[in-house]
């Protein structure tokens, strides 16, 4: 089992970024960016543990491994709106980006 975790990189480090996340996201509340991020790879997570758990015959039916490309479309949807609303409520309230600031010398 031990080797399990080990094998799987990429699943160790989504659970690194989603701890990470979740402590910034509970500091911050949820109307912040990062709560929402945090939600991103809650979802992003799930799909990749029915992936693995699915590769690995740990799933008690392996027709739930046919969720994760399911579930990773859900995620990347999800990050798609916050993208967009954040984009959205930026122009209506005319602030600026960083990028649009012109160098003055």
């Amino acid at each position: 089992m031990l080797t399990f975790f080990i094998s799987n990189v990429t699943l160790n480090l989504l659970l690194v970024a989603f701890v990470i996340f979740s402590i910034i996201s509970i500091k911050s509340g949820i109307r912040s960016f990062q709560f929402q991020i945090s939600i991103f790879i809650i979802i992003w997570i799930a799909a990749e543990i029915l992936h693995v758990f699915g590769e690995s015959n740990f799933l008690p039916n392996p027709n739930l491994e046919q969720l994760s490309p399911i579930i990773h479309t859900v995620s990347m949807i999800s990050i798609s709106l916050v993208f967009l609303l954040r984009y959205i409520h930026v122009k209506k309230d005319e602030k600026k980006f960083i990028a649009n600031i012109e160098n003055q010398d």
